[in-house]
């Protein structure tokens, strides 16, 4: 049975108007964590779980540019398994 999620990875195409919302809005930290990969993206610590951005290298088809469009709103709710 799960009990965490490790991360979240949230295809963008704007980073700059991404990292504005996640860092100034809502006041994410940008993590150090990230390795250099060869596309662009930042990552965020959100308690035990991450948040990752990425840009895409090439243009986006489908499902996959629909989900540059939009962003992710993160909020902590308690949820318990089994006997815990």
């Amino acid at each position: 049975m799960y009990k965490e999620l490790q991360h979240v990875a949230l295809v963008v195409q704007d980073l700059e108007k991404e990292r504005h919302f996640y860092e100034e809005i809502l006041g994410f930290q940008v993590s150090k964590d990230r390795p250099d990969f060869d596309f662009d993206g930042i990552w965020y610590h959100m308690g035990s779980s991450e948040l990752h951005l990425v840009v895409p290298n090439v243009p986006s088809v489908g499902v996959e540019s629909e989900l540059g469009k939009g962003s992710l709103f993160y909020c902590t709710l308690p949820i318990y398994y089994g006997d815990n």
